[in-house]
């Protein structure tokens, strides 16, 4: 298993990611933070797209702070107790001070970093690549750049 740091040299590899706190979900993880198992570092993740099966999906990564993995643990404790590899948390609704507290992590995220290719992200990164400019994010047909067509 390579280091997050290293994801984008080596395609169809294990995950790196060990936890991960799923905060949107519709049929697999949608969005939320993960942590890398190698070097602890800490992402916030969010799809941008998927395969017409909805299996294969593509997600953005952006840094946050490493402290902000341990916060939010113990924000989403007061739901219910975590579950690892991925942690998908039942919200309840109109709970506007958890929403406020975990919003004020994710607000903390560097810009986008890296994209990522996988059917799980806690078993295995089909690609990845590093993201240059934010405008190519959403201008690129990732299916197409990953060879997945």
């Amino acid at each position: 298993m390579e280091c997050c740091k290293q994801l984008t040299k080596s395609p169809n590899s294990p995950s790196p990611f060990f936890r991960i706190i799923v905060l949107d979900y519709y049929d697999g993880a949608k969005a939320g933070i993960l942590q890398c198992q190698i070097c602890s570092s800490v992402y916030k993740f969010d799809m941008i797209d998927w395969d017409e099966h909805q299996d294969i999906r593509i997600f953005t990564l952006s840094e946050l702070p490493c402290q902000s993995f341990e916060i939010l643990i113990s924000i989403c404790q007061e739901i219910e107790k975590p579950k690892w590899p991925q942690w998908v948390i039942n919200w309840q609704p109109n709970n506007i001070t958890i929403d406020k507290r975990t919003q004020k992590i994710l607000d903390l995220a560097e810009p986008i970093t890296m994209i990522v290719v996988s059917t799980n992200l806690s078993s295995e990164i089909i690609g990845a690549t590093d993201v240059t400019s934010p405008q190519i994010i959403h201008d690129c047909d990732w299916f197409s750049y990953f060879n997945l067509k």
